[in-house]
């Protein structure tokens, strides 16, 4: 009896170690592969992979999901295209998917009506189920977006109507979305923008972009609930992790229940921050075991806007702060908070057939008007368009609402 029980203890294992590596082998043989080589995708570097990018995904998508192969041994050189639902997105080692230096292919504005922002290079909206993972590199290209290279920084290019720097990852509304293991580079903008979604963990991943590039920002959690994200290297020329909730993407509510831990960050801004773009509610939110090194400000709440933050915990923070130059922001703060509401003005009347409004602004106040339900309206003071005084800077103007900051003043607008 006890020869047969040690048969048994010795056994068991092994035949359930064997029983889980078929269900492995099986699960392997029964995933879908759909890889972009066999859709026309050059490695070379130099051909616009985003037809061949764009057909494996819609293929894989439509036949109920499965993974989209990026193979190892070369650059795949490609313009925007967008993620599907189901769709994992593996990135081989050896990999590297490189976003096209063509402006003018960059048309999709990344805020809607906003086009001043940048644009969205790969984009998903209201999608579910999808990775993004692999050994391999996401290279954003950015200083082919660049203008001339300064000490501290870089010159921005003048453009048009659409700023045509791109944001290398933005997904709209997703659900059950999973970024890890990859390494993700040289942003032009703002590198991983998470819009309205629920339920997303981004986990090991390299995120290392110029220092000298404005605007990069690393992770940026917009409207989105219970996101995780740990283990993370980041570098960005802007801030590294933001929470914020945008004025063009309101209609997705709060921004809540957010963890970050295990991760080293070094940024030319903020290496965290909360805000200062923030029109709902930031709650629920705990940052820990944290490492921050050569950063401008360390971790900051910048609550700007008509916006609350509240319930957010710091915990087992090392903050390295330094100095760097006026470009960019601060002034080497380890700990920055500044909370104040900007003033919202909307009380037009209408007088022989114009709108006509008086704002009393307080000393560089930020100031938001409320646009009157006119078409295609212009805003004046004095006769003169908003943005040729001197004393009023247009910051934003979409969706029905002008943001300015102004000097003390009277003034006395009108829309026609």
């Amino acid at each position: 009896m006890q020869l047969k029980y040690l048969v048994y203890t010795v056994f068991l294992p092994l035949a359930l170690i064997a029983f889980f590596n078929h269900a492995q082998y099986s699960m392997r043989i029964r995933q879908k592969v759909f890889n972009i080589e066999d859709y026309g995708a050059k490695a070379d570097g130099k051909t616009d992979n985003a037809i061949a990018m764009q057909k494996a995904i819609d293929a894989c998508t439509a036949s109920g999901g499965g993974r989209v192969l990026v193979p190892g041994g070369g650059t795949f050189l490609s313009g925007p295209f967008n993620l599907k639902s189901f769709v994992e997105s593996y990135v081989e080692t050896g990999a590297t998917v490189m976003a096209s230096p063509d402006e003018k292919a960059y048309t999709w504005s990344a805020f809607r009506d906003n086009k001043g922002e940048g644009a969205i290079w790969i984009g998903g909206e209201d999608i579910e189920g999808v990775t993004i993972c692999g050994g391999g590199t996401i290279n954003g290209n950015g200083i082919a977006f660049m203008g001339k290279a300064l000490d501290d920084s870089y010159e921005l290019k003048p453009f048009n109507i659409v700023d045509p720097r791109p944001h290398v990852l933005t997904i709209i509304g997703g659900k059950n979305i999973r970024i890890r293991d990859v390494n993700i580079k040289n942003s032009a903008y703002s590198t991983l923008h998470l819009i309205g979604c629920n339920d997303v963990a981004i986990s090991n991943i390299a995120l290392l972009n110029d220092l000298k590039v404005r605007n990069s920002d690393g992770i940026d959690v917009d409207h989105s609930k219970n996101v995780r994200i740990t283990n993370c290297y980041i570098e960005s020329g802007d801030d590294c992790i933001c929470l914020k909730n945008r004025r063009e993407y309101q209609e997705f509510g709060i921004c809540e229940n957010i963890t970050v831990s295990n991760c080293t960050m070094t940024s030319r801004s903020c290496a965290i921050k909360i805000g200062s773009e923030n029109v709902d509610s930031i709650r629920h939110v705990l940052f820990n075991n944290c490492i921050i090194r050569k950063s401008n400000r360390g971790a900051g709440i910048q609550n700007r806007d008509e916006g609350t933050v509240s319930d957010v915990t710091f915990s087992n923070m090392l903050i390295e702060s330094r100095l760097f130059s006026d470009v960019w922001w601060g002034k080497a703060e380890p700990i920055y908070i500044t909370a104040y509401h900007g003033l919202i003005v909307s009380d037009w009347k209408k007088t022989g057939g114009k709108f006509m409004l008086h704002a009393e602004i307080p000393p560089n106040t930020t100031a938001e008007i409320l646009l009157p339900a006119t078409k295609n309206a212009v805003i004046t003071e004095g006769g003169k368009a908003i943005a040729a005084i001197k004393e009023l800077k247009l910051l934003r103007y979409a969706n029905g609402r002008a943001v300015i900051r102004a000097g003390s003043g009277s003034y006395h607008f009108s829309v026609i």
